[in-house]
């Protein structure tokens, strides 16, 4: 969603597309070189700019890696500087990106960067697997579902890698916590017990 309700952005085909809600017309968002993107892509709080994660070959493997782009389309601008790299979240402030990154063979951990620089911070690597990392709108935690010992569960933590806490605790694999505009809610998916893979 834009921020201010009017558009949709989605990807197909590794290219983003703008759908107007109004018009109903579909327009391919110009990402340059960034022609392999996914899913994981969203706009910032000024409505200004776009994260996106594009595929990218170096050292002969693919990789995603993140990228900002202006929102009306342009030259993507290199974020992360290692991969793989996908984007979930922007801080309130527009200043910090949370993203997931597997790095040296470890397992998928929770990280943050700068909007405008490559220095990342590892928030938490403390689980098996950890995906889709969301802030509150206050931007006093970062949601996001880790994996334990085969249960997936939502948790959150502090920015600064404090405070982790556990917020489910069921049968359900549960993914991709997305907290409210109020910060009252937490939207999430629920698979069925014994779901597997991503």
């Amino acid at each position: 969603w834009s921020r201010d309700g009017n558009y949709l952005i989605y990807n197909s085909a590794g290219k983003l597309y703008k759908f107007d809600l109004k018009g109903k017309k579909p327009v391919e968002i110009n990402t340059g070189f960034a022609t392999s993107n996914n899913n994981d892509h969203g706009v910032s709080y000024d409505g200004k700019t776009l994260a996106i994660s594009h595929h990218t070959k170096e050292n002969g493997k693919r990789h995603s890696i993140i990228y900002t782009v202006p929102v009306e389309g342009g030259t993507p601008k290199r974020i992360t500087e290692n991969g793989p790299s996908y984007w979930h979240g922007w801080s309130p402030d527009g200043g910090t990106l949370a993203y997931v990154g597997k790095r040296d063979g470890g397992p998928f951990a929770l990280y943050t960067c700068p909007v405008h620089g490559r220095a990342e911070t590892c928030v938490t690597d403390a689980f098996d697997h950890i995906d889709g990392p969301d802030y509150t709108p206050d931007g006093a935690w970062i949601w996001f579902n880790g994996e334990r010992d085969g249960a997936v569960d939502l948790w959150r933590i502090r920015p600064d890698g404090t405070g982790l806490q556990q917020m489910t605790d069921d049968a359900a694999v549960n993914w991709f916590p997305h907290p409210s505009p109020d910060g009252a809610h937490v939207l999430y998916v629920a698979y069925p017990v014994g779901t597997k893979g991503h």
